[in-house]
């Protein structure tokens, strides 16, 4: 694997092997991220850092989708004070008024939910990707053994029925979206659509000032959602610039080096 200079966080990424890309499987797409590990923990300023250079994490595995000669992974996050959702976002919200969220730190949400929420995330995986199931030890280890503080969003029916649970870097500045999934069985109340909604609109109320999405890609059909939250602003891994998101979906000419 190839070494990488190290970061300003003092971390020493190392360039993965190339493999094919998982966003564009059967095309000539290659994919050799930036890795690194962190079992330390970090507090919500380092978080920060982090998230402002695009770095991204399962569990204690960083990394970020700066593979060289592509420039289609974008990081993208929403400049929340200046959110504006559209008529469709907002009757959803309206809508959803019976569906509630709650954030937990998550030694609490894993001591009432853990198991529920993993058979959400197999049923998610199995139903949207055809992907197996993941032991209560592989869950774990993948969303609650994180290095950077967490919260746990949790989308509850009145009966009190958790249907959908989010994995989020709380850094002071910045909440993030790790992951999301939910039952397959409420598909018709959007609630990954809701999820994020709500995701963008707590970031505000407490006082943050981005929401973070992940990765987005023009054209990718997994990815639109994505787009539609307004305004967004995408990262540009060789300057470390922000830049808007234009209101059409694309994104500015970023100037690869040779």
């Amino acid at each position: 694997m190839e070494e990488i200079a190290p970061d300003q966080g003092g971390h020493a990424p190392i360039r993965f092997p190339v493999t094919p890309c998982p966003y564009f499987p059967g095309q000539p797409m290659p994919s050799a991220p930036s890795v690194f590990s962190r079992k330390a923990p970090l507090d919500p300023d380092d978080c920060d850092r982090l998230l402002d250079s695009g770095w991204r994490h399962f569990g204690q595995q960083y990394f970020r989708n700066d593979c060289p000669g592509c420039s289609l992974c974008l990081p993208l996050r929403i400049p929340v004070m200046h959110l504006s959702l559209s008529h469709s976002q907002r009757r959803l919200v309206r809508k959803s008024a019976h569906i509630q969220s709650r954030f937990f730190a998550p030694r609490d949400f894993v001591e009432q939910y853990f198991f529920e929420a993993l058979e959400i995330h197999n049923a998610f995986s199995r139903t949207r990707y055809g992907q197996g199931p993941l032991a209560p030890e592989t869950f774990h280890a993948s969303f609650v053994s994180s290095p950077a503080p967490l919260l746990v969003h949790g989308l509850f029916l009145p009966d009190n029925r958790l249907i959908g649970c989010g994995w989020l870097d709380a850094g002071r500045r910045n909440l993030s979206s790790i992951y999301f999934s939910w039952d397959p069985a409420c598909a018709a109340s959007s609630p990954g659509t809701l999820s994020m909604l709500r995701e963008a609109l707590f970031a505000r109320e407490s006082g943050r000032e981005y929401y973070h999405l992940g990765y987005w890609i023009r054209g990718h059909s997994s990815m639109g959602y994505k787009a539609a939250l307004r305004p967004g602003e995408i990262l540009d891994f060789a300057s470390n610039r922000w830049s808007p998101l234009q209101a059409d979906g694309s994104a500015p000419c970023f100037v690869m080096d040779a």
